[in-house]
């Protein structure tokens, strides 16, 4: 640890002689850390143990935070990322952070606000202006605020980063992880402290355990009557704390009295939330690394045209199509297709391929029932697998250009 002590004394006298200039620091830093080449070592030492004595930073996407090095003006810090996904958010403070085990699909994004919805929330787009694979020693800048805002997909189980960080208040605390939602344009605040909000959470759960249809009436009355930061915050807490995903279709269904607008703010906003869950769930229980990366591609694609940039980055040496084609297979066969015959499974990679290249869903389901080979009762089961695959929002990507 005495030569990570050491980096960073080098990088913070070298940042010392150009007075602090936070435009510096990630340049600096970035130069003397590939000199250092940590990656290649401090990986083989750490102990998964070392995750029992993490010391967490509020609302962070990392699961365990261990402090490595500091100096008066810069914290160097040890990332453990074993399960949830760092969706898109910004940070308060300036400098970088290294890769130091694992592959990780990093987009960069830019954000277009268009209304401001309430204290701490807004509506937006939100733009992909890059997505690179990071390797293992692959060293990326980090400036403060609205004007670097990124996503991480961790591929492997478990990832390992390091971060260095300027000591500095020129933001303040509650803007460390100011979260967006890419789906619904939500741009919002969730570390903000709510007492009554946090009150009304344990309430809420307490329905939700013995009395699931009063809880969905507290829920229709809160967005009804609440303003709409307070809104956006239970439903995030619904999701993410209890797990309830039923709430999106419930939610959906509501004609509420309510501006039109805000109101599709928030069923769009659930949608995205879910979503985040199902892909979370999805990542913590795959094993495979292909298939972790094509999760991670579906993920963050909008459409067909950004899934195949994705997937071309993280296999350059395969056929996109092809190698789409092998992963979704491998991912989408069912218990009931593995133990069918032949002519069935080549019917589904047919359908695969089409749906995969310049064509429709449509146009694939009426190529399936034009397969003479297939009996009656199998036509009926591919459908319904195929069908199943359109409707779901993993694989919607799969189905729009982009």
């Amino acid at each position: 640890m005495k030569l990570l002590q050491k980096s960073l004394e080098l990088i913070e006298n070298q940042w010392k002689s150009v007075h602090y200039k936070t435009e510096f620091l990630a340049d600096i830093g970035i130069r003397i850390m590939n000199e250092f080449k940590f990656h290649k070592a401090l990986p083989k030492i750490i102990d998964l143990n070392l995750r029992s004595h993490g010391a967490g930073l509020p609302a962070h996407g990392a699961d365990n935070i261990i402090t490595l090095a500091e100096t008066p003006s810069l914290l160097m810090y040890l990332h453990f990322w074993v399960d949830g996904i760092a969706t898109p958010h910004h940070h308060c403070w300036d400098g970088f952070f290294m890769n130091l085990k694992g592959s990780v699909i990093h987009s960069i994004y830019q954000y277009e606000e268009h209304e401001n919805l309430g204290p701490n929330v807004t509506f937006g787009n939100l733009i992909t202006a890059k997505t690179e694979i990071l390797n293992a020693g692959d060293l990326v800048p980090v400036y403060p605020g609205k004007t670097y805002i990124h996503g991480l997909w961790h591929i492997d189980y478990y990832c390992l980063s390091l971060s260095v960080r300027a000591k500095t208040k020129k933001f303040s605390p509650r803007e460390l992880t100011l979260d967006y939602s890419k789906s619904s344009g939500i741009a919002i605040d969730f570390t903000v402290e709510r007492p009554d909000i946090i009150q009304l959470m344990k309430w809420l759960g307490m329905h939700y355990e013995i009395d699931r249809k009063t809880y969905y009436q507290i829920i229709d009355d809160i967005i009804v009557s609440e303003d709409a930061t307070t809104v956006f915050l239970i439903l995030n807490n619904l999701v993410r704390t209890f797990n309830d995903l039923d709430i999106m279709d419930h939610v959906s269904e509501q004609d509420y009295n309510i501006d039109a607008t805000l109101s599709e703010h928030y069923k769009n906003f659930l949608k995205s939330l879910v979503k985040d869950e199902i892909f979370t769930g999805i990542r913590l229980n795959v094993e495979d690394f292909e298939l972790r990366g094509l999760y991670g591609a579906l993920y963050l694609s909008k459409g067909k045209e950004d899934f195949f940039k994705i997937l071309a980055q993280l296999f350059p040496k395969t056929s996109g199509i092809k190698k789409a084609e092998e992963l979704l297979y491998q991912a989408t066969l069912t218990p009931i297709l593995q133990e069918s015959r032949p002519i069935l499974k080549d019917a589904f990679r047919t359908y695969l391929i089409c749906i995969l290249s310049n064509h429709t869903h449509s146009e694939g389901i009426q190529g399936i029932k034009t397969e003479e080979k297939l009996s009656e009762r199998e036509t009926e089961q591919l459908l319904y697998t195929v069908n199943s695959l359109y409707e779901s929002i993993i694989f919607r990507p799969l189905f729009h250009p982009n």
